[in-house]
């Protein structure tokens, strides 16, 4: 049977060199391993009294053993949650207006533009288009009876005086102040606006009832020699 003893030193093995049952016990007791022998005694007397084989040695040996041992552990890793950002609410969406109009090309704009404004704004616009001899008689009739059945009108100049002065159309005097200042709302640019638009048209005892939607100016030139001409007189 063989014993290993590690990286000791051969002169430092106890079972390399003569030592005493006192002095085996202690050294075997010092590195930690305990050896018990059974029988060794009756081998030796078979011996001295001249037994011709020993029996056979039983040996048992017990080793305390540290053992280290690398465990590699890995964690399990969750995934951050997945944030999605619902896409922005339209400000004014189930809000539904009716404007009204003479019928034809000036309204083709309105269309050009409703899916847009419904997207952005989610405003559904309903467009009614009117014959223009019609127009002014159809508007003022649901103004005068109270029907309310547009929330937009669009009108020539010359119906603004009966509109304006009967106070059927909103000031909107803060609205366009408002656009000046506030990003998020829609700026009229109302100094862009030909004076004879934004003041005749539009405006009525100081205050603004109107845009200007489609204006015509009209430019008359004269040839101011021949209205001089004496002989023309």
């Amino acid at each position: 049977m063989k014993i290993r003893w590690g990286s000791m030193p051969e002169e430092n093995k106890p079972l390399k060199k003569k030592v005493s049952r006192r002095e085996a016990l202690s050294t075997a007791a010092k590195v930690g391993v305990g050896v018990v022998v059974a029988g060794v005694v009756a081998g030796v007397g078979g011996y001295y009294a001249g037994s011709t084989a020993a029996p056979p040695k039983t040996v048992t040996e017990t080793v305390e053993k540290t053992v280290t041992k690398t465990v590699t552990v890995t964690a399990a890793t969750t995934a951050p949650p997945t944030t999605v950002t619902a896409p922005a609410k339209p400000p004014y969406e189930g809000v539904k207006l009716t404007i009204c109009g003479d019928a034809g090309h000036n309204q083709k704009p309105f269309y050009w533009e409703k899916d847009h404004i419904a997207e952005v704004l989610g405003v559904d616009l309903e467009i009614v288009g009117v014959p223009f001899g019609e127009l002014v008689e159809k508007i003022m009739t649901d103004f005068a009876t109270g029907a309310g059945a547009y929330d937009i009108v669009v009108f020539p100049p010359f119906a603004g005086g009966d509109f304006y002065g009967g106070e059927y159309l909103v000031n909107i005097d803060p609205y366009i102040e408002r656009g000046k200042t506030d990003p998020e709302h829609w700026d009229v640019r109302w100094d862009d606006i030909l004076p004879t638009f934004r003041e005749l048209y539009c405006s009525y005892g100081g205050k603004r009832y109107a845009v200007t939607w489609d204006g015509d100016y009209y430019q008359c030139y004269f040839r101011k020699d021949l209205l001089l001409d004496p002989k023309l007189n």
